[in-house]
């Protein structure tokens, strides 16, 4: 095989790479974005559900109770899931591979060598590491808006029995 169709091979793969993640990093945007606007959403109709059935008495108070719990259950869930910060980050991951696509497409000379098509595969592996180093300390499982059930009462009991 020569050179030439070696190059073009390689850029069609890596094309195809780069256009699939951008395809996954969009819809993971989206599918977040979504998600955090639905629990918002649910949460102010739930509380006005609450409010005006409570009020106009067409609910018995378990069940004005139970849909008053909803606001407070859907903001833990969205605050925890951080589904807004999530779908910030997918954008950003998009936008930086769309960038790397382009160089691949538009910015390489009209013949590229193989250097040059390693170097733009070594950048989207760079990419996809650094975003994911990002994403560690940024969006794990954020447990600090429960309360610890060792409340001060539980907490001078448990020292006392020492």
């Amino acid at each position: 095989m020569d050179e030439k169709s070696e190059v073009q091979k390689r850029i069609e793969i890596l094309k195809t790479q780069l256009e699939g993640d951008i395809r996954f990093e969009v819809n993971r945007a989206k599918f977040d974005h979504w998600a955090s606007m639905i629990l918002m959403f649910l949460a102010l109709a739930s509380s006005g559900v609450a409010g005006i059935g409570g009020l106009l008495e067409v609910f018995t108070i378990k069940q004005t109770g139970a849909i008053a719990l909803l606001p407070s259950i859907l903001a833990l869930i969205a605050t925890t899931l951080k589904f807004e910060g999530k779908s910030a980050w997918h954008y950003r991951k998009k936008n930086r591979l769309e960038d790397l696509r382009d160089q691949l497409i538009l910015q390489l000379p009209e013949i590229p060598t193989l250097d040059q098509i390693a170097a733009l595969s070594k950048k989207r592996s760079n990419c996809i590491k650094s975003f994911q180093d990002e994403w560690e300390p940024n969006f794990p499982m954020d447990w600090s808006n429960v309360q610890n059930d060792l409340t001060p009462q539980k907490q001078r009991i448990k020292d006392s029995n020492k």
